[in-house]
């Protein structure tokens, strides 16, 4: 299987090249938000498929290790040699630390599979809302005037903005 940070970078590059060539020669804008869909989908797909072979990874180490535990307590009750107990503590020992890889590995999996699920969130509220809008709502939205000024003026335009109201009435 394809490192995971190359799936991330080829999808990048790909991605918006496919949307471009949906948006040039096709003329249809939806088939490029399709193309892109479909490209981030199917790597979110294989690592949810990766996920599940990390995890049934970390239950055979589980197994794995429990058998060694059963063998060193059953050798320890038959007063074996110690060169026997140590081999198997070693191999205990190469199972936690194979273990701790792949705690590591299911988290770095788990953060790019919601990295790209974001994307694909991303995706599918940009082609319902697209970035113009976005921006005029989010530009409508903010107060320019208090943006900018400081705390002091904002107080002194509340004041007069209540003595004109308590005058008006």
């Amino acid at each position: 299987m394809w490192e995971n940070k190359w799936l991330i970078r080829i999808a990048s590059i790909i991605s918006p090249i496919f949307s471009l060539l949906g948006v040039t020669l096709f003329n249809m804008p939806i088939a490029a938000y399709l193309i892109m869909l479909l490209i981030w989908s199917v790597i979110a797909l294989i690592y949810i498929v990766n996920l599940y072979q990390i995890n049934d990874d970390i239950k055979n180490n589980f197994k794995r290790k429990n058998k060694i535990i059963l063998k060193i307590s059953k050798l320890k009750d038959k007063n074996v040699s110690n060169k026997e107990i140590e081999y198997l503590k070693e191999k205990y020992q190469k199972s936690e630390e194979r273990e701790k890889k792949l705690y590591k590995k299911r988290k770095k999996a788990l953060i790019n599979l919601i990295s790209i699920l974001s994307v694909i969130i991303l995706l599918c509220v940009l082609r319902f809302k697209p970035i113009n809008t976005l921006i005029k709502k989010m530009h409508d939205n903010i107060n320019f005037t208090t943006l900018f000024s400081s705390t002091n003026e904002i107080e002194e335009e509340n004041k007069q903005s209540s003595t004109n109201e308590i005058e008006e009435e």
